[in-house]
């Protein structure tokens, strides 16, 4: 199919600053073909809500499980093959070690805090307790304190919100759940990690799997002509993408973040978040 416009086609888009969206937002990367009208939005993940409920933005990034649940529910938006951020998770779920030690395979039955069920970060790190650790997901009460991005997604029936004005990491302090996914936090008096060699665990589940966890991507709505343009653009974009690649000398210093299948990682110890 041949795209013909006497103009470029202009794209309200929604893109937060990462390494690899730098060509795209300074210019460096263009085509005659399309044009990004790039919302000034500090917080990315704020807007994501507006993504599938307004669908506000022709191009957005937006997380891995909000593009899932929007394409289950019919949002008109289609993925690209361009990861924005990935990164290792079993460092960001934490517990209260004053009870006693707690181990992930003894979560069945608990009660976990996350900021909603329908986060990214909380699915990836359901996966990991039910598939490497055999948690039984059905019998854990998760309880959340934010409604999904996608109205018309409706939580499982072991879903609970937690009373208002209470803070997540203020109810695992004070008992009221047994563990938390808090992020990227460290450490904090009792609260500690669920998995205390976090980063050796993510590594193993990183070669056992072939990367790491995805957390955005790149979508496009599917109106023809905005549709059409993103395509024929995303060829010269990726084009200069891997270019700039083969042109960065790879590192091999620990600590110093080197790109492989669009995720950024750092050599001889974790992943960064990153894309790239």
């Amino acid at each position: 199919m041949t795209l013909t416009t006497s103009s470029p086609v202009s794209l309200y888009s929604l893109l937060g600053n990462h390494p690899g969206t730098e060509a795209l937002k300074t210019g460096r990367v263009s085509s005659p073909l399309v044009t990004f009208d790039f919302a000034d939005v500090k917080v990315i993940n704020t807007q994501f809500k507006a993504v599938v409920r307004e669908l506000k933005y022709d191009f957005a990034e937006l997380a891995i499980a909000t593009y899932l649940q929007g394409h289950e529910y019919g949002k008109p938006y289609v993925l690209l093959p361009a990861t924005i951020m990935g990164r290792a998770q079993h460092h960001t779920i934490f517990y209260k070690a004053d009870g006693g030690v707690l181990r992930p395979n003894d979560l069945s039955g608990k009660r976990i805090g996350v900021r909603a069920y329908t986060v990214t970060t909380g699915m990836w790190v359901r996966g990991i307790l039910a598939e490497d650790y055999g948690v039984d997901l059905e019998s854990v009460t998760w309880v959340t304190f934010e409604e999904p991005h996608v109205a018309e997604y409706r939580d499982p029936r072991n879903v609970e919100r937690a009373p208002a004005g209470k803070e997540l990491k203020q109810m695992l302090l004070d008992g009221d759940i047994d563990a938390a996914i808090l992020g990227d936090v460290a450490e904090q008096g009792p609260l500690k990690h669920l998995f205390p060699d976090h980063a050796e665990e993510a590594q193993r589940w990183a070669r056992v799997h072939g990367g790491v966890p995805h957390l955005r991507a790149r979508v496009r709505q599917c109106a023809s002509m905005a549709g059409l343009a993103v395509r024929h653009f995303l060829g010269d974009a990726c084009w200069q993408q891997r270019r700039d690649r083969r042109a960065r000398p790879r590192s091999v210093a620990v600590g110093v973040p080197h790109c492989r299948n669009g995720i950024c990682h750092r050599a001889g110890g974790g992943d960064d978040d990153r894309g790239c």
